[in-house]
Parts: structure tokens; sequence; C-alpha cells
């Protein structure tokens, strides 16, 4: 197909790697990413470990996973640099799709903000619809039950590097090049895009 639509609205997130095959289509040039640190908490180091249980995770994930723990548990009590901000780069462009327009809306959060930071360094993609949740900045959440209530406490155990360089997207989101309202049909506004 010469382009595509990608509907994000209501995705609200998951795991980096879900979106790791689609990175090559949108391809124009050098993906950089600002990734994050981590507190070095004895509970962070706990709920870590216990992602190494999911049968779902794949090998190179727990690798990194269990990598990043090690770091953690040799320096307790500070930020631990997990994941060193990186450029990705591919062998080519691919010919298609030629454009793609990928539709967001306020429930778009999480993992799917960092693919949307990765995309919109192409050429190839407009972003269209409303902004996103706007939040990222801190992230990887974690849940603790209390031991006396049914109540559950979920806390952020990551830090972007982005808020060192002032590009902070928590509580704003990412904005759209081009704006949709509820009373639109957005499909058919990505094809009018598309057809530009």
């Amino acid at each position: 197909m010469a382009h595509w639509i990608l509907d994000l609205r209501g995705n609200g997130g998951g795991a980096d790697f879900s979106y790791a095959p689609l990175l090559p289509y949108l391809y124009t040039g050098p993906i950089i990413t600002t990734n994050v640190d981590v507190i070095a908490s004895s509970g962070n180091i706990i709920a870590w470990e216990k992602l190494l249980d999911d049968p779902e995770l794949p090998v190179a994930t727990k690798k990194a996973v269990s990598e990043m723990i090690a770091k953690m548990k040799s320096n307790l009590g500070g930020f631990v640099n997990i994941v060193p901000d990186d450029t990705l780069v591919f062998d080519g462009i691919k010919s298609y799709p030629e454009k793609i327009v990928i539709l967001t809306d306020q429930h778009c959060a999480s993992s799917t903000e960092q693919f949307l930071l990765a995309a919109l360094q192409s050429k190839k993609v407009i972003l269209a619809g409303q902004s996103t949740k706007g939040v990222l900045d801190y992230s990887n959440m974690r849940d603790i039950n209390f031991p006396c209530s049914s109540r559950i406490l979920s806390y952020a155990t990551t830090r972007s590097r982005r808020l060192n360089y002032g590009k902070g997207i928590d509580n704003k989101g990412i904005e759209p090049s081009i704006k949709l309202t509820e009373g639109q049909d957005w499909i058919k506004e990505a094809l009018n895009i598309l057809e530009k």
C-alpha cells in the first residue's frame, strides 16, 4: 500500500518492544531516543524482578531487565541510567508506505507516546487528531497492595532524561500538526490528508 493510517485512539500504552516492527516502515533517517533513569530502591528492584517471571517478555528484554537490576543493586539509593540514549539507524528507507497519518486522542499514553516521539522524526509521518494524555516523563508504573486495605498504590519507577533538556510532555501531551474534533469523521479526514 502506498499510504498507511495508524489509528491509535484510545491506546493507553503497553510495552515499547511492541511497536519495534513498525519502525523500519516509517524510517527516513536516524531515530534519536532520550531514555530513562530509575531510582535504585529495594522496592523498585523487587518490582523489576517480578517482570522476569512474565513468559511473554522477549528474551532480549529479559536480558536487559536483568542487567538493569544488577546496576540498581550496585547503586542503591541513587538514580541509575538503565537505558542509555540511543540513535537507531536502519540500512535504508522503504519505498512503502510513502505517507503515514497517525491518529491520536487524549487517551494515547505511555508507550504509545514513546512510539509517537520516534514516529515524528520521520518525514513520512503526519500526526492528526487531539493531544495525547502526557504521561510518559515519569513511567514504568508498578503497583503495591496496601496490607490492611483493598487499595493499590501505583507509582512510577523511571524518570525521562528529556526533563533535563526541557522537553517533557507530562500534563501537556504531544500536539498533532492537524487538529481534529469529535464531530469529524477521522478516517475520512486522514484519507483527505493522504490525498494532498
